[in-house]
């Protein structure tokens, strides 16, 4: 999946990794530290898990989980993928290793709780 903002991608790549600003784009609480092996949760605890790969203005990597995921899952991996395209920015998002009864609903949740609302947030920042 992927989402073009309409904003510069150090901006992008900052907010995603500040605890106020992902807070304002998602509009829900985000607890994030921007260095490796911090814990996250995100949209109100929904999502959690763990920064394990950071490139500056470039890729993070999350192990990431929700409260849907069962005891015995195993975290998923999160990598986000941080492009300029033309005179905006990109995200690409590769999740995987997503337990297969609730893959196609995280489809659907990446768009409702991140792409649709930071295209506004960002769209409005202009």
């Amino acid at each position: 999946m992927e989402v073009v903002l309409d904003t510069d991608i150090h901006i992008l790549f900052n907010d995603w990794l500040d605890s106020n600003r992902h807070s304002l784009f998602t509009q829900s609480l985000a607890l994030i530290e921007p260095k490796l092996g911090a814990e996250f949760y995100t949209c109100n605890g929904y999502f959690s898990g763990k920064i394990v790969a950071l490139i500056k203005n470039e890729r993070i990597v999350h192990l990431w989980r929700t409260t849907e995921f069962a005891i015995h899952d195993e975290d998923s991996f999160l990598e986000l993928s941080f492009e300029k395209y033309r005179d905006k920015s990109k995200i690409i998002f590769m999740h995987l290793n997503i337990p297969p009864e609730v893959g196609l609903i995280y489809i659907k949740k990446w768009y409702e709780l991140y792409m649709y609302p930071m295209q506004q947030y960002y769209s409005n920042k202009k």
